[in-house]
């Protein structure tokens, strides 16, 4: 058989009282123990980092174990983004199949199919539920970034919550709010495996998710994505952390795609721009304070009209104001000012 499902496939009888109140208990657990899971982990040395080629952004990849299950592993990334707690939400509740799609290109997943088993709460219909977003999902992937010698195409039946969070910082003690993400497994009779029907390998996802602590800048949060599979086969090791690396490097996705929603307006309200400077006088990069050399190129970021070096500027075509395509720094466009981070420090993995 072939995907999209056939409307109603899945023959789910109502939840009872006591099945209700599980569910929704294992929905506040996951929230608080995929944000543990997210922050354990990233605090151990990092074993790779990645960059995105557009926005600059770094996110340290580690390792680790599941704080529940010892046995079970995975990685985490962390890094920053630039964004609104409405943006975070909306992108992440997949109401519509428009949203699911957007999504899963940000993600670098291919979504076969996608059913809402059970909706538990949402605040979008209901303001006082106890998340924005709760339910039971099933979903059928075949992610492009793991070759086809190494995997079927898969599918999960899985807790999905979109909440609000207050967790305590292991570094510092504090308490931090944000908002969570977080993905769980669970099994349900009214949804069976589909090996037999669809070649499906059933998978499980184990307290992951993405996790945004708010910080001391307004508007700039903290961001974690953890992944962690039980039973991942007989696949080695070393095999599947490469494979949740690339899963997770895709993290960095999300600042480059808020930031392109919120250009237009942005470009819009900037209006009237004062005329460019004169570069010649400028020896050093206005964003990172890279030396300029003999004969490297100066560029002028269209907003901020600064003289930045190759490294912090990018063009981005877009028809607005009759501009089809503009340069724009690192910071005018995402947010990350890179003299912050230094130019030496990382080495770059690019993806």
């Amino acid at each position: 058989m072939s995907f999209p499902l056939p409307p109603g496939y899945f023959t789910c009888p109502p939840l009872s009282t006591i099945e209700r109140d599980y569910l929704v208990g294992q929905a506040h657990r996951i929230c608080a123990d995929t944000a543990r899971n997210a922050l354990s982990m990233a605090k151990t040395p990092p074993t790779k980092i990645v960059e995105h080629l557009a926005t600059k952004r770094r996110a340290l990849l580690h390792h680790g174990n599941d704080i529940v299950d010892a046995s079970l592993y995975g990685v985490t990334g962390s890094s920053q983004i630039q964004a609104t707690q409405d943006e975070i939400l909306s992108f992440f509740h997949l109401a519509t199949r428009e949203k699911v799609q957007t999504f899963a290109s940000v993600v670098g997943q291919m979504v076969l199919d996608r059913a809402t088993l059970y909706t538990l709460a949402d605040q979008t219909r209901d303001i006082a539920s106890p998340f924005y977003y709760a339910g039971v999902q099933w979903s059928a992937i075949a992610c492009p970034l793991i070759s086809k010698s190494l995997t079927l195409k898969r599918d999960t039946c899985f807790l999905e919550v979109l909440s609000s969070i207050e967790v305590e910082d292991p570094i510092s003690g504090m308490q931090r709010k944000g908002i969570v993400r977080a993905l769980h497994s669970v099994a349900l009779d009214c949804c069976p495996s589909l090996r037999a029907s669809h070649n499906l390998v059933r998978s499980a996802l184990v307290r992951s998710g993405h996790v945004f602590l708010e910080t001391d800048d307004v508007g700039v949060y903290d961001y974690f994505y953890t992944c962690i599979v039980a039973d991942p086969g007989n696949v080695p090791r070393f095999v599947n952390l490469k494979i949740y690396q690339r899963i997770v490097g895709q993290m960095l996705n999300l600042d480059h795609h808020l930031a392109l929603q919120r250009l237009p307006s942005r470009i819009a309200a900037a209006q009237p721009l004062p005329r460019f400077k004169d570069a010649r006088p400028i020896t050093y990069c206005e964003a990172c304070d890279t030396k300029f050399k003999l004969f490297a190129s100066k560029n002028h970021c269209y907003l901020c009209r600064q003289v930045v070096c190759s490294a912090c500027i990018t063009t981005y075509q877009l028809p607005t104001l009759n501009h089809h395509s503009m340069d724009l720094c690192t910071s005018c466009f995402c947010g990350n000012t890179r003299r912050k981070f230094g130019s030496t420090l990382f080495c770059q993995t690019e993806f």
